[in-house]
């Protein structure tokens, strides 16, 4: 089956249908098919399709060597896999890390707020003299935490290892 995209001025050739991985809702099919583009050599190809191939969604093109590769991951997988479900050591790893899992609290990811980077003479110092007074990272029992509950690594301590040169370098690449 030939075809043309004219949305994205493609010609392809459809060579050989392998298979249909899912069927949406909507009609529309997630097939793997080797695909002429372009008139050139034809690679494997993994997207949606209307049901006439007229229309078709972004997808992925594969060469053969990686169409190869993915296939020998799958295996490697399902062999670790099955290894696996026969191993009494394994098992119990694999229960420990989940009991482990649904004991950990969730994580809750904060932004820090801007840093302000100190232009003028006057505020150099204060940043210089700022950074004398903070709390050396060794001393800190809970750096980690402190930026968690919303405190941001200036204010946990965890670059007054830094001089005020360096601090504000590291200000200005978090600004942008």
């Amino acid at each position: 089956m030939s075809g043309y995209d004219e949305e994205r001025d493609v010609r392809y050739e459809i060579i050989e249908e392998i298979g249909v991985i899912a069927t949406l809702n909507t009609g529309w099919t997630k097939e793997l098919n080797l695909i002429s583009w372009n008139g050139g050599v034809p690679k494997y190809d993994i997207r949606e399709w209307d049901p006439f191939h007229l229309r078709m969604s972004r997808g992925i093109t594969l060469h053969e060597n990686e169409m190869r590769q993915i296939i020998e991951l799958i295996r490697r997988r399902r062999s670790y896999a099955s290894r696996a479900r026969r191993n009494p050591m394994v098992q119990r790893q694999q229960e420990t890390a989940q009991q482990a899992k649904a004991q950990d609290p969730p994580v809750q990811v904060t932004q820090d707020p801007p840093v302000q980077v100190a232009q003028e003479p006057a505020r150099m110092e204060a940043a210089q003299t700022q950074a004398e007074e903070m709390t050396p990272v060794e001393e800190m029992p809970q750096a980690e935490g402190d930026a968690a509950e919303g405190g941001g690594a200036f204010e946990s301590g965890m670059y007054s290892a830094l001089s005020v040169e360096q601090q504000m370098d590291v200000a200005e690449d978090r600004a942008f």
